[in-house]
């Protein structure tokens, strides 16, 4: 009778174990794709840019796709139209030295008014450490849900708001760890 039993870091054979050599190498460390002149490196989390940038949030309506990255402490914020390089129009986003633990920080807010019918809002930034998800309730009523990841979140939809001052009715429900919720407006997140 042959009896399977869990070890870690191993592999049973009959009868013999083999376990895998550790080595320790020391703090990771991010490796940067080289990228064959012409093409992008895919923009998912995770990934860094030929321009070293390393994304942080992706949100994707239609065929276009809005990115948020960081290098060198700063945050930048991108657009990639058709599958293009987001290195060619990053721009920068200045950062709060401190985010409450159920707050929002918006660092993009965004309206392509070209891309579809109503255009396509965007809106993103940095969530406190205990805001796991947040729910956009849009001008139109519509509800987008979006995840909060490493705390950072990016949205993106078909619509017209922020494209002027009266499309700016959007609000914001962070909900929390401790399963409560905090709803504010877009207004009251962008007043100083």
């Amino acid at each position: 009778m042959l009896v399977a039993i869990p070890v870690t870091a191993a592999v049973l054979v009959v009868g013999i174990v083999v376990v895998p050599a550790i080595r320790h190498v020391g703090p990771r460390e991010a490796t940067v794709q080289e990228v064959p002149s012409g093409q992008t490196v895919a923009l998912r989390v995770g990934n860094t840019t030929r321009a070293g940038m390393r994304i942080v949030a992706v949100s994707t309506t239609g065929t276009t796709r809005f990115i948020l990255g960081t290098r060198d402490g700063t945050v930048y914020t991108g657009a990639s139209f058709d599958g293009s390089d987001p290195d060619l129009n990053w721009s920068s986003a200045p950062l709060r030295d401190v985010l409450p633990s159920d707050g929002l920080e918006l660092l993009t807010v965004q309206h392509v008014g070209d891309e579809g019918p109503g255009g396509i809002a965007s809106v993103g930034g940095r969530a406190g450490p205990d805001v796991t998800s947040v729910t956009i309730t849009t001008d139109a009523g519509e509800k987008i849900d979006v995840t909060v990841q490493a705390g950072w979140f990016l949205a993106s939809w078909q619509g017209d708001d922020f494209a002027d001052t009266d499309s700016l009715g959007a609000t914001f429900e962070l909900h929390l760890a401790d399963g409560s919720s905090i709803t504010t407006s877009y207004l009251e997140l962008t007043q100083d």
